[in-house]
């Protein structure tokens, strides 16, 4: 009896053991097909995320395309929907924003242009073209500090473009900072040597200053490009009377 108590028990233990390994076996199994099934669903999220971001940037890619189409044709306001839409759709698209703010700007809309141009400077604010643009602005609206702050913004970005001096000039020139002013026009004429507004203002802040030997070279430096130019004769005119060279000032401005 004892030997055969022995046995049973013996039994028991090698189908307890079976049970729980088994049960380790179940669950291991369980756990790795639940890995496997939590890997796949995430590849399949992964996969659909990245197949509607490329969808959107298809998207975002064909209205903004449309976009500079339209506005090459000049037809802004239709122009303006379809950036607008792309904007909506990737609303990290600088180029979007900077065109926008264009046709507003174009369309005299200078809230607006302003108000895109600054969602701009916030994406890309190393673009010294954005602040260019928002000081023809600010200078178009007379705020001359906001306009020469942004212009001087620009060009430690790097934007050396003679148009930022030829309207810091002006803007020197309109506050009687003629020094200043003829600084500016000569570093737009280095950049541009046949840009006819900066002789010309250049020309007029030397008259300003009496140094009408210096506004005289300046205005024929204009008729030397362009002859018949209005402005250019009559200042020459102009500060040859004031040099009391009244045949000369004269005989010029029958030419007028």
């Amino acid at each position: 009896m004892g030997k055969e108590a022995r046995k049973d028990v013996s039994q028991l233990a090698d189908i307890s053991t079976c049970r729980g390994i088994l049960r380790v076996l179940y669950y291991t199994s369980k756990k790795i097909l639940g890995d496997q099934e939590h890997s796949t669903m995430k590849r399949q999220k992964k996969h659909e995320t990245l197949h509607v971001k490329t969808r959107l940037s298809h998207e975002d890619r064909y209205y903004y395309n449309l976009g500079v189409m339209l506005k090459a044709q000049n037809k802004l306001d239709e122009a303006i929907v379809v950036y607008e839409k792309a904007i909506a759709l990737d609303p990290r698209n600088v180029n979007a924003y900077i065109n926008l703010g264009n046709i507003f700007k174009k369309q005299h809309r200078f809230s607006e242009a302003i108000r895109v141009y600054q969602k701009a400077v916030l994406l890309e604010p190393e673009n010294p073209k954005v602040y260019y643009n928002l000081g023809t602005i600010f200078q178009e609206q007379k705020r001359s500090i906001d306009a020469t702050e942004a212009y001087q913004r620009a060009l430690i970005l790097g934007f050396d473009h003679a148009n930022i001096y030829y309207n810091l000039g002006v803007i020197f020139k309109e506050q009687n900072r003629f020094d200043e002013a003829i600084v500016m026009y000569e570093k737009a004429i280095a950049l541009d040597s046949k840009f006819i507004h900066a002789y010309i203002n250049l020309g007029n802040s030397f008259k300003e200053q009496n140094r009408l030997d210096e506004a005289i070279l300046m205005y024929e430096e204009v008729l030397a490009l362009d002859p018949n130019n209005t402005h250019a004769n009559l200042n020459r005119s102009l500060v040859l009377l004031l040099q009391g060279k009244l045949l000369d000032g004269f005989f010029y401005m029958k030419n007028v």
